[in-house]
């Protein structure tokens, strides 16, 4: 049996040869393989001598490239074998496994020349694996087609390698600007946007500002983000919110304001006129203003860390209502939350508890689409709200362990639970910034029955809960000078473990 081993010239005597050249062997054990990278052709039109060489064969096994692409030269040699009757077989690659399966008819997409080209000037300074991912990433932002997104990821990473305009490389090796579709040069616009504000972020001193616009970014980054927005008032606020950064962006690059306007009615699709332009860039409108406040100060550490251990979030379609609520047994913790959050939020009263008699528990409730919009996100990832949270050591760990702690007098420990792993990895760390030790460990529960307080129903636990653990006298006494509880019974309990260690 010979078999022909199809693959682009760029990963000739690469890493990704060996390991197909060495799974081919193992799939055909005596067969005589062909490598097309140690056969040399001088002959003028080489692609079709080594397409009609592949031919020859009894089996083409074709390696295709970003996971479902094949290049025009192996395509070529697929096509040459399938006509003269050679079975066709595709390598495929996952969690580092190479597997070979045999196929009746090719479901990958075949790239012509210009395209095949411009991967393999992109291959050179990108790994494989992290194509897959930037392609993935483009897809979901800007709902493209797999060729669409490739091509403009492999655009992006020249266009950043040699330090050049998208719209230069995309000319250089696609063709005239009129030979490719009009929504490239958008996305082309969106993504060059994405990184200037990207690159603007660690410039940015004020870090509620910065949380605000990451937000804002993964917003406009994921449909599933988007959806959760209620179509009308608050609709396009990520996009408002990012073309007032980015027209402050375009000002520092000496941009007029009539350009800017017309930088942003391209990348946003929306009219905004030079005079706005103007307000936004002096001070005298800013579109943040009318979407309520969301302030840097110490209690913001408390609100974010205390909700993300008794939190959730609730959306009011008919009243266009962003909620963020805490749901807590005890009236103090529940009382404390409101106070916090009426500084945060900028608002002269606090927010007071009320009692939910279906749950038996009290809730406390504010609408703010800022606070609504970062939370969003933390529920997902913890750590994007770290920043605030290291800003705020003290307060954060105390909010957190109002929610989610206890003292074990008996047990001599102050201990956290939570189910989220990266919530009690959070914590600790921020207690190492108090010179407080802690250990986190599993408690291996997942399955097992619980009785549900409310209800009396018997449940089977989902997930695994984990307790975050603080032992001995010194580690207890910085964290009664330096944190505390501000629930009394739990302070009290603090205090009696104090007194007997």
């Amino acid at each position: 049996m010979h078999v022909y081993y199809a693959h682009p010239k760029f990963m000739y005597n690469t890493k990704y040869e060996m390991k197909d050249a060495e799974a081919i062997s193992k799939y055909f054990p005596g067969a005589k393989i062909t490598n097309p990278a140690r056969i040399r052709m001088r002959h003028g039109k080489y692609m079709a001598m080594y397409a009609y060489y592949a031919s020859l064969h009894d089996v083409i096994v074709y390696r295709p490239v970003v996971g479902r692409f094949i290049t025009a030269g192996v395509f070529e040699e697929i096509c040459a074998g399938i006509l003269r009757g050679a079975k066709i077989a595709r390598i495929s690659e996952k969690a580092g496994v190479i597997t070979i399966e045999e196929v009746n008819r090719i479901k990958d997409y075949p790239l012509d020349c210009k395209e095949s080209n411009l991967l393999g000037k992109a291959f050179k300074f990108v790994d494989e694996a992290d194509l897959i991912e930037e392609v993935s990433d483009l897809r979901s932002r800007h709902k493209l087609t797999p060729k669409s997104a490739l091509i403009l990821v492999c655009t992006k990473i020249l266009a950043k390698s040699l330090k050049k305009r998208w719209s230069e490389v995309l000319q250089e090796f696609i063709g005239v600007r009129a030979e490719f579709p009009r929504y490239w040069l958008r996305v082309i616009k969106r993504e060059e946007m994405r990184e200037k504000l990207l690159r603007m972020l660690p410039s940015m001193k004020d870090e509620v500002a910065k949380l605000i616009l990451q937000a804002c970014l993964k917003f406009t980054s994921s449909w599933e983000l988007q959806e959760s927005l209620i179509k009308g008032k608050y609709a396009a606020l990520p996009e408002r919110i990012l073309a007032y950064y980015y027209a402050i962006k375009l000002r520092e690059e000496n941009l007029s304001y009539e350009r800017i306007a017309k930088e942003l009615r391209e990348v946003f699709n929306f009219k905004v006129s030079p005079g706005q332009v103007y307000n936004w860039i002096n001070g005298k409108y800013n579109p943040l203003r009318k979407c309520g406040r969301v302030n840097d100060c110490p209690e913001l550490g408390y609100v974010i860390a205390s909700w993300l251990g008794d939190g959730s979030l609730a959306v009011d379609k008919r009243n266009c209502k962003y909620y963020v609520e805490l749901i807590s047994t005890s009236y103090e913790f529940a009382k404390r939350w409101g106070e916090c959050l009426a500084k945060v939020t900028d608002r002269s009263e606090a927010y007071r508890p009320r009692w939910d008699k279906y749950n038996k528990r009290w809730v406390v409730r504010a609408s703010n689409v800022l606070l609504w919009m970062i939370l969003t996100i933390t529920k997902e990832d913890p750590w994007f709200s770290y920043p605030i949270l290291e800003k705020y050591p003290n307060l954060a760990c105390m909010g957190w362990f109002d929610a989610e702690g206890s003292v074990n007098v008996a047990g001599c420990k102050i201990v956290g639970t939570n189910t989220d792993l990266q919530q009690i990895k959070l914590i600790r760390k921020l207690l190492l910034k108090l010179s407080i030790e802690s250990k986190w460990y599993s408690r291996f529960d997942e399955g097992t029955e619980f009785k549900s307080p409310r209800s009396g129903k018997i449940y089977k636990r989902k997930r695994t809960n984990y307790d975050l653990v603080i032992f001995g006298k010194e580690n207890h006494l910085k964290y009664k000078q330096l944190v505390g509880f501000s629930i009394p019974e739990k302070q009290r309990k603090l205090d009696n473990l104090i007194g007997k260690t």
